[in-house]
C-alpha cells in the first residue's frame, strides 16, 4: 500500500506495471517473420518503458508496433546501449526515403516513422 498521501493524491512511489501475455512461437521455415503486436494505450504513454519477453526459447521473438501521440525523438536501449534505427530505403520518389521494415534479425532492431509517430521494434527472450 502507498501510505504517503497529500490530501486526495497518493505519493505514487511505486512503479506502475502492466504485464501482458503474448504468443511468441519459434520461427520456422513456413513462417519467416515474427508475429506483430500492436500496442494501444488509452492514456499518455510514460517517458520510459521497459519491455521484457520472458520465454524459455531464446530463438523466438515478437515485433511490437507502438503509436505515440506526440512527435519526439525515440530510441531503443539494449543492455544500456542505444540501438540505431534501421537504414532508410528509397520509396520510389526522387530524394525521398522511408525507414526499412523490421525483419526480426536481432533483438533491438527498430525503426521510427516520424510523421506517423510509430515506433516498431523486435524483442527476443
Amino acid at each position: 500500500m502507498d501510505h504517503n498521501c497529500d490530501s486526495f493524491y497518493n505519493s505514487q512511489q511505486r512503479i506502475s506495471r502492466f504485464p501482458g501475455l503474448v504468443y511468441a512461437p519459434p520461427l520456422s521455415d513456413t513462417r519467416k517473420k515474427a508475429m506483430l503486436y500492436q500496442v494501444v494505450m488509452t492514456g499518455t504513454p510514460p517517458e520510459k518503458m521497459r519491455w521484457k519477453l520472458d520465454i524459455p526459447n531464446k530463438t523466438s521473438g515478437i515485433i511490437v508496433w507502438f503509436l505515440f501521440p506526440s512527435a519526439k525523438a525515440r530510441s531503443i536501449l539494449l543492455d544500456g546501449e542505444e540501438v540505431p534505427y534501421n537504414n532508410r530505403i528509397s520509396n520510389g520518389v526522387t530524394g525521398q526515403s522511408i525507414p526499412a521494415p523490421v525483419e526480426g534479425k536481432k533483438c533491438g532492431e527498430n525503426r521510427y516513422i516520424p510523421v506517423q509517430n510509430i515506433l516498431e521494434f523486435y524483442i527476443t527472450g
